[in-house]
């Protein structure tokens, strides 16, 4: 974080937008926050067709949408916010699974947090899951900053 802090220092100081623009793209956390909203709205997006539009009950919309941003998030975390130099059939499928398991714990929490909060407190779906999902951001972080570390 204290890069981070740097980068807008350093864009107040010297007002130069190019240079902020520059120097945030280079920044994982900032990486991770875009990628993340993008996965974020992979997951929303899928939730809300399957739930309010088609009428799919909460868990199976829900497990659907997941999954779909789960594998949206493996590439572009890979790809782009930690720039795996992984190789390899068997490599790219273990560092996948790695993946796919740290996000299956946080999977977890999701299906079961927003279900419960809908189910059992009756609280609005779309309040439960973006609730529950600032949890679940973090959480992903850090598993993932483990798991794509540089070699």
């Amino acid at each position: 974080m204290k890069e981070l802090k740097d980068i807008i220092h350093t864009f107040l100081k010297n007002k130069n937008i190019k240079q902020l623009i520059v120097s945030l793209y280079g920044n994982a956390v900032v990486k991770y926050i875009f990628f993340g909203v993008l996965s974020t709205l992979v997951n929303f997006g899928i939730f809300y067709v399957l739930h309010k539009m088609i009428g799919w009950e909460v868990f199976p919309a829900n497990l659907t949408s997941i999954s779909c941003a789960v594998l949206f998030a493996y590439v572009v975390n890979a790809r782009f916010v930690f720039e795996s130099k992984t190789t390899g059939f068997i490599p790219i499928l273990q560092e996948m699974g790695k993946f796919i398991g740290a996000r299956l714990s946080t999977l977890l929490l999701e299906l079961f947090g927003v279900s419960f909060l809908v189910d059992t407190l009756h609280s609005d779906a779309t309040i439960s899951k973006i609730g529950i999902n600032v949890i679940v951001l973090i959480a992903n972080y850090v598993f993932s900053a483990f798991i794509f570390k540089k070699r």
